[in-house]
């Protein structure tokens, strides 16, 4: 898509991978607060609850659908409420997120 102009720019997990162990040794009990390239991490959580569909939910990130469960659509981001993933977009919020906890999506 890049190469044909239909895209503005790509993002990937590259340095991440190591996260992926994290995912499946803490429950998905735990808040987890998540780097936007943290998709090992997400992945792996995610095989804990098996009525979630993460590869599918990130192509539709990826292609800001608007059908997208994470972001409606806006943004590249990981989160999942059933996972105790929240939602974070920008780096002020996430430092909110952590002094005052846990907040809805």
């Amino acid at each position: 898509m890049k190469d044909e102009g239909k895209c503005f720019y790509t993002i990937g997990s590259s340095g991440h991978e190591g996260n992926a162990v994290f995912g499946s040794v803490f429950p998905y009990t735990d808040t987890a607060f998540l780097h936007y390239r943290s998709a090992p991490f997400f992945l792996e959580r995610s095989k804990q609850i098996d009525a979630t569909t993460p590869l599918y939910d990130m192509a539709l990130s990826f292609m800001a659908s608007s059908d997208d469960p994470i972001s409606g659509g806006r943004h590249k981001v990981i989160g999942s409420k059933l996972l105790n993933i929240p939602l974070k977009l920008v780096r002020l919020q996430a430092i909110y997120q952590k002094l005052l906890g846990w907040h809805s999506q």
